[in-house]
């Protein structure tokens, strides 16, 4: 959302992301959180395609089994 203009408005940029995430950073160090307890493995990237007002949806996921 545009919120200068008040329009949907899609964002076409390249995003990469990392395989792991630490989220460590961002835990509450008052909580009792192990360190690996805060590492996530990415598994899987929903894509969309189409515009700011209607589209499909699509998913590349890991397969684990194979």
């Amino acid at each position: 959302m545009d919120y200068n203009t008040w329009q949907r408005k899609k964002i076409n940029d390249r995003f990469e992301f990392p395989l792991e995430l630490d989220l460590q950073n961002y835990v509450d160090k008052s909580q009792a959180i192990q360190p690996e307890d805060c590492l996530y493995e990415l598994k899987a990237v929903v894509i969309h395609s189409g515009g700011p007002y209607g589209g499909h949806y699509y998913a590349y996921i890991k397969d684990d089994l194979d």
